[in-house]
């Protein structure tokens, strides 16, 4: 996984238990992030590893080894930070419509006119580099929040506001309509409890997005409470909005120009749900419950976190691969589910509605 919100490479303990490097050394060392948990000790790698992708090599040593398939999914053999590209002061083009990532020496290689220019904040904590960039929430026609968020390409949601700021701007009290959630394996520092809540519009770059699903932090400790989190995180489900081009360059900057997903609606499907997995089809053959959304039809199932499921409506969560599980879902107002709890089946079933109602309950 490439993330902004990291500088560094680190590994999963899974993948790097089936991969083979002879004699490594580790040693150990404290490291920590969203969730509730504190700080971990975790091995670190001691040696150099070249991790090479096209024709680039980066050597980083000190790599940490995280447990992070339990969050993430099988997907995730490791996360490479930013710290190859911004050393290297590329510009580095995202796209989200045709999937890849294209790395440029030069801005006279971009049509960099045809794009908006946001001017990123760089701060220092440390030996650690983090990136912000400038956001306007309007929450309804009278409430606007006007932050400063962490460039976060690592999350998956689209902003996800730091707790000193929804005590800053009283979200528990003005956020009627949200719907809670506590997630197992939110980050590295365990489990988090969030709140959902959907906006009149959110700007960037003086675009607006209507109608967009966002949370808050009301995690008491960890990375949501910290200085570095600032105004909280800016994720991919804003960004696939736009063709996206970062400048690592002297001058840092966030290219923004609308593409064809530009303020096309995006349901969370968790939150339509009700819950949220893990898609741990290849290494434990099911998909493992991790979350769960506040007087939800399945949080009241009696489903629990740690439920391994591994039939929905009668087909095989092995017959549904990680990009056709969002049309999946998407085609269903009941379910049913199969699941493995210590080794015993059971089935729970329950109704899924749409987020707009779940919100506007």
């Amino acid at each position: 996984m490439f993330d902004t919100g990291k500088d560094r490479l680190a590994l999963d303990s899974t993948f790097l238990a089936n991969v083979y490097f002879e004699n490594l050394r580790f040693t150990q060392g404290r490291i920590g992030g969203v969730g509730t948990g504190g700080m971990r000790t975790v091995p670190f790698i001691a040696d150099t590893l070249s991790l090479k992708f096209e024709n680039h090599i980066y050597e980083t040593a000190s790599i940490p080894v995280l447990n992070r398939k339990s969050g993430a999914g099988d997907f995730y053999d490791g996360v490479l930070g930013h710290r190859y590209f911004s050393n290297n002061k590329y510009l580095m083009e995202i796209n989200y419509d045709c999937e890849y990532l294209m790395l440029h020496n030069e801005a006279n290689e971009m049509k960099l006119s045809n794009y908006t220019k946001i001017d990123i904040e760089i701060q220092k904590f440390g030996n650690t580099i983090r990136f912000y960039v400038p956001l306007i929430i309007q929450v309804n026609d009278t409430f606007r929040i006007q932050e400063t968020l962490l460039l976060d390409i690592g999350s998956g949601g689209s902003l996800f506001l730091a707790t000193p700021i929804a005590e800053k701007y009283n979200l528990a009290a003005r956020t009627p309509n949200k719907v809670r959630a506590v997630v197992d394996n939110a980050g590295i520092s365990g489990q988090s409890t969030t709140a959902y809540f959907q906006t009149n519009f959110v700007e960037i770059g003086g675009y607006k997005l209507d109608n967009m699903e966002l949370r808050y932090s009301e995690d008491r400790s960890g990375f949501m409470i910290s200085e570095q989190a600032s105004g909280g995180l800016l994720g991919n489900r804003l960004l696939d909005n736009f063709d996206v081009i970062i400048d690592f360059g002297d001058t840092p900057a966030l290219y923004l120009k609308p593409n064809r997903n530009f303020n096309i609606p995006f349901e969370d499907l968790s939150l339509r749900r009700g819950f949220g997995y893990a898609d741990r089809s290849q290494t434990l053959k099911g998909w493992v419950v991790r979350a769960f959304f506040e007087d939800s039809p399945a949080a009241k199932s009696g489903l629990q976190s740690g439920d391994k499921i591994i039939f929905v409506n009668g087909v095989c969560i092995q017959e549904i691969p990680y990009e056709k599980q969002r049309d999946f879902w998407k085609s269903l107002d009941k379910v049913e589910l199969i699941v493995l709890r210590n080794d015993e089946k059971m089935k729970f079933e329950f109704e899924i509605n749409s987020n707009r109602s779940v919100l506007m309950r």
